[in-house]
């Protein structure tokens, strides 16, 4: 974080990046890339997620993936 933001600057930008990361990981989940693990705070790579895999864009459905985030 840069050295002069304010305390409460500080503590907005990082509730903020904490929200942003935790709706892109349940998007990645219900895409199937990731497996999320919230009680111990950890996410795996699935077989989709392993680099050089095709994905299967055609039956991608960006409702799922809206509602799943928004549940987080």
């Amino acid at each position: 974080m840069p050295a002069d933001l304010a305390e409460l600057q500080d503590d907005s930008l990082r509730r903020t990046i904490e929200v942003d990361v935790t709706i892109a990981m349940a998007a990645l989940e219900v895409l199937g890339v990731v497996v999320l693990d919230r009680e111990a705070d950890t996410a795996g790579l699935t077989d989709l997620g392993q680099a050089g895999r095709d994905y299967d864009l055609a039956n991608f459905d960006p409702t799922a993936t809206n509602s799943a985030a928004a549940s987080v």
